[in-house]
């Protein structure tokens, strides 16, 4: 069979936007984080739950992960399977330098493979490297080198250890603006000792600093071929109120769908529309929407689903969700709508130990008029709030059993404590990532004010303040780029979550 051009064009436009969206989580990462990642499981410890603060009372000892453990169930025993354990350059790090990865083989404890991250005197990465166990010991396989310019990485190397050398394999080019924010991406593949340019990705910011259009491209032999593209408009309070996305066939963008979103005077989602491009190329479809409502904390409390069609609009799903007076969602009940009533599918019910952490999450459906325990999942901590282990449960012959369970392990870090508490409740904190100015809003009326203390990843306070407003506007411009932990206190009530600067 021969292709034509402009079919080839089209298969690989085609390939590029399912690549795209199969891959979105990641391209999603590396932007939130200027990162470009190997995988969500090795950057992770960029993000601050990797290092966790002691949270029963206003003061304690960091601790840092050492060791874990996974165990799954066998012919009704837990067998192990595998085990990490970390190691710090410096009695006082809190960011791991060395991952080494151990299978359980002949019942006993085989080294696999070992990770470990280069950094500069910032604590930024400079690259990584994967090396596999061999009876010779550690034998090179993949690394990540990055190039850094003003705290970003520019240049990223894909590289793996063949023939006795070093060869590359994919890179990533990214160029920033003035204010830090990614402009562009473009990707390459390493063949016949050249490097061939694959995908690009344009952002475009407006003037608040909102990412406003996308374009993602494809190179097909000319220089560069247009494959989708998505615009955004937002309102005067940085809510997003409509994006379109667009795919490019044959020297045109046509639309392929469209969301509008309005939201009410505190600046909350309560309507999302979901429309689709019509077959003959006219006018935007109707297709679905959904329609939120909030309680007087801010917490949602329930998301109606309805779908269009010729006929109007047809209620379809419900979501109603449930908190206890610490905030912490409780229950989440899901219900279909038939034969004019809503039935049960399923709820999650949730518990909280007294520092409001999650200890169980018991998953049920709706069978035969009556709620039937499906699977739940336990969390375990020590004195001091730090995760001691997780495990999941199958309930199954009128008892639960043992999926699997994961334990971990710690050590105090020498020389830095902290007063920040940290728990599961979280507020509201916009624009994430920021460049200039991140807005914190604390639900609730009190007429107690707030205190906000914002911490660095390594536990140090930078900022604190005192407002009796709920609105909190707080200037970062003269704080550098990176992951920043904040911690708000108002009477008995604690916030807490993490939010990057650009």
């Amino acid at each position: 069979m021969v292709i034509n051009r402009a079919n080839r064009n089209t298969a690989l436009i085609l390939i590029c936007v399912l690549f795209t969206l199969s891959h979105s989580p990641s391209l999603i990462a590396q932007i939130r984080n200027n990162i470009p990642v190997a995988s969500d499981s090795q950057e992770s410890v960029l993000l601050p739950e990797s290092f966790p603060f002691k949270t029963n009372t206003a003061s304690g000892v960091r601790k840092r992960i050492i060791h874990s453990s996974y165990y799954v169930s066998r012919s009704s025993e837990l067998s192990p399977v595998d085990s990490f354990t970390f190691k710090y350059p410096n009695p006082g790090d809190t960011l791991w330098k060395t991952r080494v990865k151990y299978d359980w083989d002949e019942n006993h404890w085989k080294a696999k493979s070992r990770f470990t991250y280069e950094r500069n005197e910032k604590d930024l990465p400079t690259g990584w490297l994967i090396e596999i166990s061999h009876a010779k010991g550690w034998v090179n396989d993949q690394r990540q080198l990055y190039r850094l310019s003003r705290g970003n990485i520019v240049l990223s190397v894909s590289q793996t250890w063949k023939d006795e050398k070093w060869n590359n394999s994919t890179k990533m080019d990214y160029i920033y603006d003035k204010n830090n924010n990614q402009r562009s991406w473009v990707s390459s593949y390493w063949a016949n000792d050249r490097w061939y340019k694959g995908r690009r990705k344009y952002n475009h910011f407006n003037k608040a600093g909102y990412k406003d259009s996308i374009i993602l491209q494809v190179h097909t032999g000319r220089p560069w071929y247009n494959s989708a593209k998505e615009i955004i408009r937002y309102d005067n309070n940085g809510n997003r109120i409509y994006n379109i996305n667009y795919f490019y066939n044959f020297g045109i963008w046509i639309p392929r769908d469209r969301n509008t979103y309005r939201y009410n005077s505190k600046n909350q989602r309560i309507w999302r529309l979901y429309q689709r491009w019509s077959n003959d190329r006219t006018f935007f479809s109707t297709v679905n929407r959904h329609q939120y409502e909030y309680d007087s904390s801010g917490n949602l409390i329930s998301e109606l689903r309805s779908y269009h069609d010729s006929l109007g609009w047809h209620k379809e799903m419900l979501d109603s969700y449930q908190y206890d007076q610490n905030n912490n969602r409780i229950l989440h009940l899901n219900q279909e709508f038939v034969d004019s009533g809503w039935n049960n599918l399923w709820q999650i019910k949730y518990r909280y130990n007294q520092d409001k952490k999650l200890i169980e999450e018991l998953h049920e459906n709706w069978v035969d008029n009556h709620w039937e325990s499906q699977w739940r999942e336990i969390q375990k901590f020590d004195a001091d709030g730090y995760l001691l282990s997780k495990r999941q449960e199958l309930w199954k012959k009128s008892s639960w059993n043992v999926l699997w369970i994961r334990h971990y392990y710690y050590e105090p870090v020498s020389g830095i404590s902290s007063s920040v508490q940290l728990s599961n409740t979280k507020i509201p904190v916009y624009p994430n990532p920021c460049r200039q100015y991140v807005r914190f809003q604390i639900p609730g009326k009190s007429s107690e004010p707030c205190e906000l203390r914002i911490y660095g990843i390594n536990g140090r306070e930078i900022a604190q303040l005192k407002s009796g407003e709920n609105d909190i506007l707080f200037d970062m411009q003269s704080v550098p780029a990176g992951v920043y932990l904040y911690n708000i206190q108002r009477g008995s009530q604690h916030y807490s979550g993490y939010f990057i600067k650009q």
